[in-house]
């Protein structure tokens, strides 16, 4: 092997263990990501205005004042839309694709284009995608982070 690959193989093993270990300490890694997004959209919720706190967003709606459940709403639907991004996230394919233009994510998920694209310009304020061309048209975005385990 090349020195370059074998320190790429090195980081991937490496990165393996660290998130092997971090499974042994976490019981329930899909709670965990849950929490994750239900603090990111509580977060994120703020910025636009919304007052509501960690323990409204994880209780039900039913007890929840009524004064405060249009901005409980808001995250409910932020909460929503992260999910449904990482539901798409697994159709795109982009462990066996990790390159893919607008048309690409159309045609593959069966969106209008326009809907391809913002769900694409999420993925690049998320961090997930870059665009690498630097072109107005016929972009192309990369999943960076899994292509530099090669």
């Amino acid at each position: 092997m090349l020195g370059s690959e074998t320190t790429n193989l090195e980081q991937a093993s490496k990165a393996l263990a660290e998130l092997n270990a971090f499974s042994l300490i976490v019981p329930d890694i899909d709670l965990f990501i849950r929490m994750h997004i239900v603090k990111e959209a509580n977060q994120s919720s703020r910025i636009e205005g919304t007052q509501t706190h960690m323990d409204e967003v994880l209780a039900k709606k039913e007890s929840i004042d009524p004064e405060k459940r249009d901005d409980w709403q808001e995250v409910q639907n932020y909460i929503q839309a992260l999910n449904e991004a990482l539901d798409e996230l697994e159709q795109l394919q982009l462990y066996q694709q990790p390159i893919m233009s607008i048309k690409q994510v159309s045609i593959l998920l069966d969106l209008t284009p326009r809907a391809a694209t913002a769900l694409v310009n999420e993925f690049v304020k998320m961090g997930i995608l870059f665009e690498k061309t630097g072109y107005k048209r016929n972009k192309e975005f990369v999943f960076e982070q899994y292509l530099k385990l090669f």
